[in-house]
């Protein structure tokens, strides 16, 4: 996938810095998955613009050149470049979406722009009564007046898997809007 962090290692002329996977698919002797680190607890979060509909698409934008930086991911706010997002977004079920809750977060813009920029959404800002149920500040409102929560499904696909794939949500999202 290309998703990397740093590990030092010991050679024969001192330390140095190689890359390792940051997950493996599977625990060591079996094929079960690897299990999930600590869900993200709620904690102030570091973003580059602050978590409002006016600034949402510049956090996708974040995503988009954090995605390329790092994995060499080009991604183009389509609705199959989704699936590299599903990929991603698993690769950091070992650390934890609480480790990763940032480009998480991004990640969900990332998914709402999409539906944003192809399909007729907006992004609203929420109350902060609206906020507990739904766990976050933004949602998007499709033109047929639903309301996702691509942000919170970002975070589930952390910490639960594929099952909770970003891809099916934008799917499911946009044949519901369809139906009315």
């Amino acid at each position: 996938m290309g998703i990397f962090k740093k590990r030092r290692a010991e050679d024969g002329n001192g330390s140095h810095v190689e890359p390792v996977p940051v997950r493996d698919d599977v625990t060591p002797g079996g094929d079960a998955p690897s299990p999930r680190g600590p869900a993200w607890n709620g904690r102030g979060l570091s973003l580059p613009h602050p978590p409002r509909a006016e600034h949402a698409a510049a956090l996708a934008d974040s995503f988009v050149e954090a995605a390329q930086n790092i994995g060499g991911i080009a991604l183009d706010y389509s609705t199959g470049s989704l699936r590299w997002v599903d990929d991603l977004l698993d690769s950091f079920g070992e650390p934890g979406s609480d480790l990763v809750a940032e480009t998480t977060y991004t990640a969900g813009c990332y998914v709402g722009e999409v539906l944003v920029r192809g399909h007729g959404y907006r992004w609203v800002d929420l109350t902060p009564e609206q906020a507990q149920l739904f766990g976050f500040l933004l949602v998007v409102t499709g033109p047929g007046g639903n309301t996702a929560n691509p942000i919170g499904k970002a975070f589930k696909l952390v910490e639960n898997g594929l099952e909770d794939s970003v891809a099916f949500f934008v799917d499911a999202e946009l044949a519901a809007n369809r139906r009315g």
